[in-house]
């Protein structure tokens, strides 16, 4: 904001008859704060009158307000705009301290250093595959007339029966080689399947273990009839 305001004596704006004194006095012998509070509050008063009486040039800076008042002694002009800057040196009398502004201090923000991400490939766990071996494991003596045997796997599946059942192995054996041959995966049209030829209602027979436990409940809900003996 600017005011500027001239007149054409100094008796016009003093209401005085006379030429005034020069005066060239420094900013600091005049009261600051007061020049400041009528350009900004009071204009009025700065434009019925100059600031003193003769020639003057008073430029300072005050609350970050550049403020200049100068007079040739016959014309008087004012003006003010704000400039941010630094007041000029304190002012005397009752006045108020100057504050410097001062522009808050920039924030620089900085993203945070990313993390490598870490890939970790699941591995589903191997599938063990178990298969039944006796402490007994021996080749089986029992041959049919049609050449059919129990197997090895067939006899070790029969000693397992044995131990369960009380009944021998050797008929055990029998009933394996007559069922399946010693065929693990032997499977009937009618739905029995395994050495012992178990029909679904027994048990799975997906496995030899599978095969003995499904024959082992079979004996015990009909014994050796289930296998016609």
């Amino acid at each position: 904001m600017k005011k500027t305001v001239m007149t054409t004596s100094l008796a016009l704006g003093l209401g005085l008859t006379g030429v005034a004194f020069s005066h060239s006095a420094d900013a600091s012998e005049i009261n600051k704060a007061d020049l400041a509070d009528k350009a900004i509050n009071h204009p009025e008063l700065l434009n019925q009158a100059p600031v003193e009486e003769g020639a003057y040039d008073y430029s300072f800076v005050y609350n970050g307000y550049q403020f200049d008042f100068e007079s040739n002694g016959s014309y008087w002009t004012w003006e003010y705009h704000y400039t941010g800057a630094a007041d000029t040196n304190a002012p005397v009398g009752n006045t108020t301290a100057a504050t410097a502004y001062q522009a808050p201090q920039a924030v620089s923000y900085q993203a945070p250093v990313s993390q490598p991400v870490v890939k970790q490939t699941y591995s589903a766990p191997q599938a063990v595959k178990t298969s039944y071996t006796s402490a007994n494991t021996q080749t089986s003596g029992i041959r049919l007339a049609n050449g059919n045997t129990a197997g090895s796997v067939g006899s070790a599946a029969a000693q397992e029966m044995a131990r369960r059942t009380g009944v021998s192995a050797s008929t055990w054996e029998h009933i394996i080689a007559r069922e399946s041959n010693g065929q693990v995966n032997a499977y009937n049209p009618s739905g029995a399947s395994g050495l012992f030829q178990t029909m679904p209602g027994w048990g799975s027979t997906a496995t030899v273990q599978d095969q003995i436990n499904a024959a082992t409940r079979a004996y015990n809900a009909q014994g050796l009839s289930a296998w016609g003996f």
